[in-house]
């Protein structure tokens, strides 16, 4: 478990560089852990979070554990990103297409 637990600060670490570089440009909604178990089955636990914090990281990895009492093959972390909104977009009042951006894949 404590092998886990470092592993996850060592993983926060790495993503915090990376989104580093686009924080300008997108929000953090939630916050997720996604772990493989030697049987190669996958859980992600997710909770709502508009910031890095290890120790929400640390209790997600803690409820995921919990589900499977399996050894685990691979830990990831991520968040979930929405654009920030910029002062100078105006909305059009007759487009109603859903418009999509493609959000950065930042899981490690």
């Amino acid at each position: 478990e404590l092998s886990c637990i470092r592993a996850i600060h060592d993983l926060i670490q790495k993503f915090e560089v990376r989104f580093d570089k686009i924080k300008d440009k997108y929000a953090i909604h939630k916050l997720y852990v996604k772990i493989k178990f030697n049987d190669f089955t996958t859980t992600t636990i997710e909770c709502r979070g508009h910031w890095i914090d290890p120790g929400t990281y640390e209790e997600l990895l803690i409820k995921g554990r919990m589900r499977k009492t399996l050894p685990i093959r691979l830990l990831g972390v991520g968040v979930g990103l929405v654009p920030r909104k910029s002062d100078n977009i105006q909305l059009s009042l007759f487009d109603f297409e859903e418009q999509t951006d493609q959000l950065p894949d930042l899981a490690e």
